[in-house]
């Protein structure tokens, strides 16, 4: 019905972007903020939010423990960010969501810039046996309706799927032995023995409060598409669009802006003068561009002035060819780094990143060390970019079939690329 579509148009908008040609890609920032009320964070509203449990849409086979292991430490990785992104003319995508996990221990992210991060895609068809619209005219319901099949059960602390069971109470789930040792000593070793029948197995007050650590903190995030209020001096002083057009204003403002560099002496005096001086850099120009050895990285003083109109900004979304606002100029990945899609072989493209500034959000000093870690360290990046499937593949069994598909399969890996600040 209208009402159906309508539903679906205003979810598929969120991420909405215009590939016509000659027009720059458009760009969609995150914002975190905490949430009137934490009801719409849950899966009946297939929110976009950092932290807490993953709200998960194929509900046959949900990720294991072993799916977001860290390479490192070993240890089950806690839910970072999710994102509700469905793909315009790919029914086998209408609902789609990608989950990034990270580790918190940050000794893990001193080493490769993969394994301390995983992302898997989620996603289901227009018509299927979990998620409906809801057509109610109730402004206070969730907008989609959600059929739990039986025999669900999600780990307690985590949200991934709970196999195991508590067997003394018989009444709550587990990933895995190490998230039942840590509710054991978070509370549950008080209620254990009093749990009923007819007892709630879910997370009082004080225990969900001690389990924080194991979580990262619980954010609702709000999208807005991007806005730079400056304009190039160079690119504003000339309306044509040619090689050589495009090569004179080049020129232009790499002779600007190296002689900004020449007479500073730090690259946050470089970045003031150029805003100052109405510079905006909308070319990579690398180091050896500008004959200044290492002392200034002309990438990072781009992503300064690009990330300055809207410095909270916690992700940046663009599903296109175009690649990350990378921070650095060193550990950027090459083409040969970012691994073509298993299932179908294709290419994988940038969808988004996420930025330095949820560090401030995060509490990503509370780390625990159990097991053999080397020792609490926050956790930091310069950013995090995901690449993943163009055509958002998925095997046929998986969509064909009711029976229960492996995880791997209903919930596929795409890759993840660390770059250090």
């Amino acid at each position: 019905g209208d009402s159906t579509v309508a539903v679906q148009e205003e979810a598929a908008d969120l991420w909405d972007h215009d590939d016509d040609e000659g027009e720059d890609d458009v760009v969609h920032l995150g914002f975190v903020e905490k949430p009137e009320s934490y009801r719409v964070l849950l899966s009946d509203y297939m929110p976009n939010k950092v932290g807490g449990r993953p709200c998960w849409l194929d509900l046959r086979a949900l990720p294991t423990a072993v799916d977001v292991l860290c390479d490192w430490c070993k240890e089950p990785m806690p839910l970072l960010i999710q994102i509700y992104a469905p793909l315009d003319g790919m029914d086998h995508a209408y609902y789609r969501m990608l989950y990034l996990f990270a580790c918190k221990n940050g000794s893990c992210h001193d080493s490769l810039p993969h394994g301390s991060f995983k992302v898997l895609r989620g996603q289901l068809p227009k018509i299927n046996q979990y998620y409906t619209p809801n057509t109610s005219d109730d402004e206070s319901s969730p907008p989609f309706l959600v059929t739990t099949p039986s025999g669900f059960k999600t780990c307690i602390v985590c949200g991934l799927s709970g196999e195991h069971r508590c067997g003394k109470c018989h009444k709550v789930n587990y990933c895995g032995r190490k998230h039942q040792i840590a509710h054991w000593h978070k509370g549950h070793n008080k209620r254990c023995s009093t749990m009923s029948t007819n007892t709630s197995a879910e997370l009082d007050k004080e225990e969900e409060a001690r389990l924080k650590t194991v979580l990262f903190e619980e954010w609702e995030m709000v999208t807005e598409e991007e806005v730079i209020e400056e304009i190039s001096a160079t690119s504003a002083s000339s309306k044509e669009d040619t090689p050589e057009a495009d090569e004179e204003r080049r020129k232009k403002t790499l002779a600007k802006y190296k002689h900004i560099i020449d007479n500073s002496s730090t690259q946050d005096e470089v970045s003031r003068k150029l805003r100052e001086d109405g510079v905006v850099m909308d070319t990579e120009f690398e180091q050896e561009d500008l004959g200044m050895g290492v002392a200034i990285d002309a990438i990072f003083i781009r992503f300064q002035l690009r990330t300055e109109h809207n410095p909270d900004q916690v992700l940046r979304y663009c599903r296109s060819q175009t690649a990350p606002l990378w921070i650095s100029a060193k550990d950027k990945p090459k083409d040969t780094d970012i691994p073509p899609c298993p299932l179908c072989l294709a290419p994988r493209q940038f969808e988004f990143q996420i930025m330095p500034q949820l560090l401030h959000f995060m509490r990503v000093e509370d780390v625990e060390t159990t097991g053999d870690l080397r020792g609490p360290k926050a956790m930091n990046y310069g950013t995090v970019a995901v690449y993943t499937c163009p055509t958002s593949c998925v095997p046929a069994s998986t969509t064909t079939s009711s029976d229960k598909p492996p995880s791997s399969l209903s919930h596929p890996a795409e890759f993840v690329w660390r770059q250090n600040s």
